[in-house]
């Protein structure tokens, strides 16, 4: 069986073939050589993980093809392997459609002295060989190490990001912080244009395309194992509206071209991400050989969007002397107590033995918010007091002032508080602790006059205190209820007003009372049932009108709030107190997330299926179709065009070009980062930083948004709506511009020429019906 040498250069006999025209080569660098009789079925351009395919049919033997009609032996093909290409002309010019790579060869011989049957094969775009190379070991400053190394792995707590970036490869911790764009040129050399080795692919690709956003994409990223597709589809993401294209120019140069999904851009009160910037409106009315099927489903309509961010934390002080704190045992447990052993004779061992029995505690050790509690607290000497739980209005603004509804049951003290450890060492971002103080009068030397004594006022933490002298207490937080523990060497040595050993009705102790349990004072931090929420109807939705609601949940957005005269700590005996607020606010991430989630949904996003009869190159991968025109009118789209497929006709069967427009659902968390870091904004807070944000002028600039937002479009007739005749030149923000210009002209007829220039190629399309938008049919 003799088999084509794809080595030999191009064909030397010419053959006046309409329609389509394959080709083929080994090797990437080889000539191209053409396939004659070798006829395209089906070709699908896809985008991203999609990886589009192509399918041929070829009849070998002996056949009369020649215009002779004498018989011809056309041998079979051996395609496996090969590159193949496929080229479509008309009388007006010809243009490269595909490019893949066969991997699937069918043969059916028939049987007979010569040979002679059907060949089929099924090619795949180049771009499928990113699922043949896997992510393996790590290339570091100091080379490669075949070692996992987690790129931007975040620090623990939950606090940020750990950059491990320098020059282009990974370095340590003190490095920068990988985003998607450096990434993926990381894939690029290392693994997808350079093998193991170091040695060059056959084919080199490069980025182009709207590559802006990708710069501001930032997060921890573990690709070990896995394969280049899986990566680029994570490291492009379609829930943050990208997707991307392999673009190959018949030079064999190769792309990958990075487009959005918006179709006016993505806005945020405080930022803004842009809109694809490839935009075209399918408009073949008048056509007969055009039949589309246009989906407006309101399922994927929201009346409202609610941002449902994480709870509101309030730090307060509550002391005993204020009432905030009470006794949290009975009566009867402090008799017990105080009466000691039952034993007649017993010594004073014997006693504080009894003491410290388990059903005893309690004594001067638990203490409790009251049960009747108004939720009000001070300064815990008896001042003013404040509101503890504060409420949230609708559009996020956090309201001291309105006291907001709380369930004290099953809650507990969380176990650090909103504010940094004071050091004269860096000790990172390190939460102070919940912590107790006592206040002790005693007499200490005047330093006046050393032979005189004066009594001094001094607040002790209790857990730091000296041994012997002022023995310490530990401190611990209560497990779903309200309660501090404070426990000295022995409960009574906290009790120095409450406690008198040998007086009547307490028996004797080997322990002498050091302080007092009723100067105590605590600083602690509550989860309220109150969360952060920001709402608000879609534009175009009207209030009471029934429709669906999009919840967003965002629970790592919090507040933190300060009560006004919160003790943060004693210094020299003295109380430090707070002047009150927020010391940390997410409201404005919400609000970001709101308004982009209202925008994008007030926004047509209807897709649509087209089949156009004949050969077309319009409306490529990754375009936005802003809308479609057909005889009923004009309707918004306002999704992009993820496929294209070619149908080739045998003989005088129709030939067909399909178009498919879609969309995913966005993630409009990770997007708001996107935001946060393309404008230098608040992001979420993670504990690395604080500072209230809910300023007045950040929630008029809110609301004044939230009125500027579009009105949902509807579909109308071709009367209700101005016709668009000239379509603008269009730049991306990669260095690469891809332009689609018309020109209006006599009777509304579209003339016009196409080129994409990417860095070091620009390709030309002629002046064909193969690139015409309306009937096929160039001036």
């Amino acid at each position: 069986m003799a088999f084509v040498d794809l080595t030999a250069g191009p064909a030397q006999e010419e053959y006046s073939l309409a329609g389509a025209e394959v080709y083929a080569r080994r090797r990437w660098s080889d000539p191209w050589t053409w396939l004659p009789f070798v006829q395209p079925v089906t070709v699908t351009e896809g985008h991203g993980g999609a990886v589009g395919s192509a399918t041929f049919r070829y009849i070998y033997g002996p056949i009369a093809r020649a215009e002779d009609g004498l018989d011809d032996i056309y041998n079979p093909y051996y395609l496996s392997g090969a590159y193949v290409c496929v080229w479509v002309y008309d009388a007006y010019g010809a243009a490269d459609l595909w490019y893949g790579q066969c991997e699937v060869e069918q043969s059916m011989p028939r049987g007979g002295e010569v040979a002679a049957g059907e060949q089929r094969f099924t090619a795949y775009e180049v771009s499928h060989m990113f699922g043949r190379i896997p992510v393996i070991g790590s290339y570091t400053w100091l080379g490669f190490i075949n070692r996992p190394i987690v790129f931007n792995r975040s620090r623990s707590a939950g606090l940020g990001l750990n950059g491990n970036r320098h020059g282009g490869v990974l370095s340590s911790r003190l490095g920068g912080t990988w985003n998607a764009l450096q990434l993926i040129e990381y894939l690029l050399y290392f693994f997808i244009n350079n093998d193991e080795d170091g040695n060059p692919r056959p084919i080199q690709w490069q980025l182009a395309g709207d590559l802006r956003q990708l710069e501001y994409i930032e997060q921890e990223w573990d690709l070990h194992g896995r394969y280049c597709d899986a990566c680029l589809a994570e490291l492009i993401p379609r829930n943050r509206g990208l997707g991307w294209r392999p673009v190959i120019f018949a030079d064999g140069s190769a792309y990958i071209y990075v487009f959005n999904s918006f179709s006016s851009g993505i806005v945020a009160w405080d930022g803004y991400l842009a809109p694809n910037s490839l935009q075209t409106q399918i408009d073949y009315t008048g056509v007969r050989a055009f039949d589309s099927e246009i989906s407006i489903n309101r399922l994927a309509e929201y009346a409202t969007v609610e941002v449902l961010g994480g709870y509101v934390y309030s730090c307060f002080t509550v002391s005993v002397a204020d009432g905030t704190l009470v006794p949290g045992w009975s009566e009867g447990e402090e008799t017990a107590y105080k009466a000691g052993s039952s034993k007649e004779d017993a010594t004073a061992e014997d006693h504080d033995n009894a003491r410290s029995a388990e059903s005893l505690d309690y004594v001067y050790q638990r203490f409790e918010l009251p049960y009747d509690w108004n939720f009000f607290a001070g300064d815990g000497l008896g001042g003013d007091q404040y509101n503890v739980v504060p409420g949230v209005w609708p559009l996020g603004e956090i309201d001291p002032e309105i006291l907001a509804p709380m369930y004290g049951e099953d809650q507990s003290f969380e176990r650090e508080l909103p504010f940094d450890v004071v050091s004269d060492t860096p000790v990172g971002f390190t939460k102070l602790r919940p912590f107790v103080l006592v206040n002790i009068i005693a007499e200490e030397e005047d330093p006046e006059d050393p032979e005189e004594t004066i009594l001094v006022d001094h607040w002790w933490y209790v857990d730091k205190m000296q041994a012997g002298e002022r023995p310490a207490a530990s401190v611990t937080l209560g497990s779903g209820e309200l309660v501090i523990n404070v426990r000295p060497p022995m409960n009574h040595v906290a009790a120095l007003g409450s406690f008198e050993a040998g007086a009547e009705g307490t028996a004797d102790s080997n322990h002498e009372t050091k302080y007092d349990w009723q100067n105590y004072l605590a600083t602690v931090n509550l989860r309220t049932d109150t969360r952060l929420r920001v709402a608000g109807y879609v534009p175009g939705w009207l209030p009471g009108e029934q429709g669906r609601k999009k919840v967003i949940d965002v629970p790592g957005a919090q507040a933190w709030y300060v009560v006004p005269g919160t003790v943060t700590r004693a210094e020299d005996g003295e109380l430090v107190h707070h002047e009150g607020g927020l010391v940390r606010d997410d409201t404005i991430a919400l609000q970001r997330i709101a308004v982009m989630a209202a925008w994008w949904y007030a926004q047509a996003q209807n897709v649509v299926r087209c089949d156009i009869g004949w050969i077309t190159l319009a409306h490529p991968v990754g375009y936005m179709a802003t809308g479609i025109w057909t005889r009923e009118g004009y309707t918004e789209l306002g999704t992009v065009i993820t496929q294209r497929t070619w149908q080739f006709g045998q003989g005088v069967a129709p030939q067909r070009t399909t178009i498919e427009t879609s969309y995913a659902e966005l993630d409009f968390v990770a997007m708001s980062g996107d935001v946060a870091r393309a404008h230098g904004v608040p992001a979420l807070l993670d504990g690395t930083s604080g500072g209230s944000s809910g300023v007045a002028s950040d929630f008029q600039a809110f609301r004044e948004q939230m009125t500027q937002l579009p009105l949902r479009p509807t579909s109308v007739g071709v009367d209700g709506i101005e016709r668009v005749k000239v379509l603008p030149p269009l730049v991306t923000t990669g260095g690469v511009r891809e332009v689609w210009w018309l020109t209006a002209a006599d009777g509304g007829t579209g003339d016009g020429q196409v080129w994409e220039t990417f860095p070091g190629a620009t390709r030309w399309y002629p002046r064909t019906g193969l690139w015409s938008d309306k009937s096929g049919v160039p001036v």
